[in-house]
């Protein structure tokens, strides 16, 4: 073969390996630079190279069906931590812990409300590339609920009381969120949202090997691809270099800690009254589920008000809207899209009210709102397409109605649930905490804030703890209800925060406002900040309105549209 034929070769190899790219990623541009790269052999190998700050699936792309699908399965999986986790305490302050039909009843209904809240979140609410779950605020009101009567230990009774929970979207409807928005600035929020779960009974197994797993996988492999082994007609056998680890990484954490659980449990390493480690100590659950269960309004029993709840779940309700507004601020800092801007802050919590709503009249005993989790979880595998938080709300949905895979769920191994919560909200916290960046953290001002809401939010509840009979004003309700604020990290943290950050004098630059305000501004540009450009402009933001509604005088009105005036 002489040199021109040589290169002709070649030249037609590297055109088929960039057209097999391109078809395997055909929306995805950081992704169709596929190369010819030439190793000991002549097999054909298409490496995906990107930048390490992008991401492999940005959030307006749609990656392949399996791509989709596999992703959907991982997410579901890390938030399945947090959800199992929030149905389990409902179940232990309702005083159900024997009673496995409770748990699968209640976790089908969880699971219920997170796919439609999730798919609903991703269509009409902020769309943007969020999860939600069972929202662990409200469970507080719940323990508050046994300090003030602790006598009263009916999860029906209980859970029929949930359906206070409809605050949330009166407040995001009037443009109440606007309110909040204007109160939590960078130093407030980080405090808030921070504080939110420092303490978690079920972390107390050894969670080493899921978390080092994920790690190895996704930082300190992060530069390296996966040699993948295809075969399709049209080229035959090659090989597909992708960063498979990196993308798969809690998914495969998880797998490998549930095996070695199982494998563990067959050679009886675990303890006998270890059983929340074992693989078949609580096989029972799957064998007495029914197959298919649909939530329904009064499932417990007959739905009631309670005041006393209502106004626990008023304090769970503003934290869970703090928590959110983070939340969306965070994740389209990490998809690298412009801050979301009001209407669109009105309109994700309004979803998320509105499915509290159900979720109460359901009988969850919770509300649902935004799992940061799953944001740590999209720098982690750098896929935030929003076609994959889709897929995510239907497997929950399908999970949900089906009741043997509920009872699946429950018998996970907690060390395995454990170790991806740790690896999760270890990478939501460094997200958070990168909000300080516009805030002048060499200011004594600012460091002493910072330093005192967290210490108060960590003490205050710890010391209540330690001194539950250290309140004494004389009558036994008033003393549950200070009990109930006090014994709250956010609400404490919080209120700290607040109050310093507002009375003691700083510029809006030290307090880093001036970015901030910047940064929402509707009339700046969308395009692009001092940080370089979006991946996305704001109208990824919007959803469909017809034309001819636009200029309405009612859509004019509506705090979660956009303004269509000329």
């Amino acid at each position: 073969m002489d040199d021109s034929t040589e290169k002709m070769s070649y030249s037609n190899n590297d055109n088929k390996n960039e057209e097999y790219g391109k078809l395997l990623c055909e929306d995805t541009k950081d992704i169709e630079k596929g190369q010819l790269s030439s190793k000991e052999n002549d097999t054909d190998v298409i490496v995906i190279d990107e930048r390490d700050h992008s991401m492999l699936y940005k959030a307006s792309d749609h990656p392949p069906i399996y791509l989709t699908i596999f992703c959907g399965i991982q997410h579901t999986l890390v938030s399945l931590s947090g959800v199992i986790a929030v149905s389990l305490l409902v179940v232990d302050v309702t005083c159900a812990t024997l009673d496995e039909n409770i748990k699968t009843t209640l976790l089908s209904s969880t699971m219920f409300m997170c796919g439609i809240c999730t798919i609903l979140m991703s269509l009409v609410g902020s769309r943007l590339p969020l999860l939600q779950g069972a929202a662990g605020d409200f469970l507080i009101p719940l323990l508050a609920m046994q300090v003030l009567d602790p006598t009263k230990c009916d999860v029906r009774s209980v859970l029929n009381d949930l359906n206070s929970s409809t605050t949330a979207p009166n407040i995001s409807f009037d443009d109440g969120v606007n309110q909040y928005d204007f109160i939590v600035n960078n130093i407030r929020d980080v405090c808030m949202i921070n504080l939110h779960n420092i303490n978690n009974d079920r972390m107390e197994t050894n969670v080493r090997m899921v978390v080092v797993i994920a790690l190895v996988l996704s930082l300190y492999l992060s530069h390296r691809k996966t040699p993948i082994p295809l075969w399709t007609r049209k080229k035959g056998f090659h090989i597909l270099w992708f960063p498979l680890h990196q993308v798969y990484s809690i998914l495969i954490a998880i797998l490998v800690g549930w095996l070695v659980c199982g494998i563990m449990t067959a050679v009886d390493a675990f303890e006998p009254d270890d059983i929340y480690a074992r693989t078949d100590s609580r096989l029972d659950v799957i064998r007495d589920a029914a197959w298919f269960k649909f939530p329904y309004p009064g499932q417990f029993g007959r739905i009631s008000f309670s005041t006393s709840v209502f106004a626990g779940f008023m304090i769970g309700t503003i934290t869970s809207i703090l928590d959110s507004i983070g939340d969306y601020y965070a994740c389209a800092k990490m998809c690298n899209l412009p801050p979301p801007p009001a209407h669109t802050v009105n309109r994700g919590i309004a979803i998320e009210g509105f499915c509290s709503l159900i979720a109460g009249f359901l009988g969850c005993g919770h509300a649902t709102t935004t799992y940061g989790g799953n944001i740590g979880a999209i720098g982690v595998t750098r896929v935030a397409s929003r076609d994959v938080f889709i897929a995510t709300g239907i497997i929950y949905f399908i999970f949900g109605l089906i009741g043997k895979i509920s009872a699946v769920f429950l018998i996970i191994p907690y060390p395995v649930l454990g170790g991806a919560l740790i690896v999760m909200f270890g990478m939501f916290n460094g997200v958070v905490l990168s909000n300080l960046q516009v805030v002048s953290l060499s200011s004594t001002r600012n460091l002493a804030i910072i330093g005192t809401a967290i210490l108060f939010g960590l003490m205050i509840p710890y010391w209540l703890e330690t001194n539950p009979n250290a309140i004494q004003t004389g009558s036994a309700s008033r003393d549950g209800v200070i009990k109930m604020l006090l014994v709250n990290p956010n609400l404490c943290g919080g209120v700290v925060a607040c109050l310093l950050d507002n009375t003691v004098r700083g510029t809006l630059e030290e307090r880093g406002i001036a970015a901030w305000q910047k940064m929402v501004d509707d009339k700046a540009d969308d395009k692009a900040d001092v940080n370089g450009e979006y991946d996305c402009d704001a109208s990824f933001y919007d959803i469909y309105i017809p034309e001819n509604w636009k200029q309405s005088k009612v859509v004019q009105i509506l705090p979660f549209l956009p303004s269509y005036k000329k």
